[in-house]
């Protein structure tokens, strides 16, 4: 893996499990397999696999002790050993566009709607194309504000976006992935 300084990744999709532990006298121990069994009946919940998804780009910079990925929204720095860590942990945007399926559709906020816009409400009288749908791989997407031009990766189940409506019509503009990455 070649590693450039500045290069833009996203993280990759994390599976949390829910893991249980039983006190038994003055130790913890695994449930046995009964145990296991009664808690999914009771608690079926605790048992679904979650993803946790993060919507941020980051950035590599690699020095030779150590290898630091930048998260550019929080300013959050995480240090890795080597590349192969980097590699199980993140994808380049480069690969993620190469991997995903162009979208190229638009996100209509609906006539209707009232949103927080610089600390004020506004009410939307017509529908107003709001983003573009440009890449989806898995459970992400990137999308480009048509307002601002800036560019977001969101998960597809985010609660912000689940008043928009999706256009039917499809923007050929961003198909073109040599050009994009």
């Amino acid at each position: 893996m070649l590693l450039m300084n500045g290069t833009i990744y996203l993280k990759k999709e994390i599976i949390k499990k829910s893991h249980f532990v039983v006190r038994q006298e003055d130790a913890l121990r695994l449930p046995n397999n009964l145990e296991t069994e009664v808690l999914k009946a009771f608690f079926p919940e605790l048992f679904k696999n979650e993803k946790e998804i993060d919507e941020n780009f980051w950035l590599i910079f690699a020095t030779e002790a150590n290898i630091k990925m930048y998260n550019c929204n929080s300013k959050e720095v995480e240090t890795y050993p080597n590349a192969e860590d980097v590699d199980s942990n993140f994808i380049s945007l480069e690969e993620f566009i190469e991997k995903s399926t162009y979208v190229g559709k638009n996100l209509v906020v609906p006539a209707g709607t009232e949103v927080t816009k610089n600390g004020k409400s506004v009410f939307y009288t017509e529908d107003k194309d709001k983003y573009i749908i440009l890449y989806h791989l898995e459970d992400r997407i990137i999308i480009r504000d048509l307002e601002s031009g800036e560019y977001k990766i969101v998960a597809r189940g985010n609660p912000k976006f689940q008043n928009y409506s999706v256009k039917k019509e499809v923007n050929p503009e961003y198909s073109n992935k040599e050009e994009v990455s």
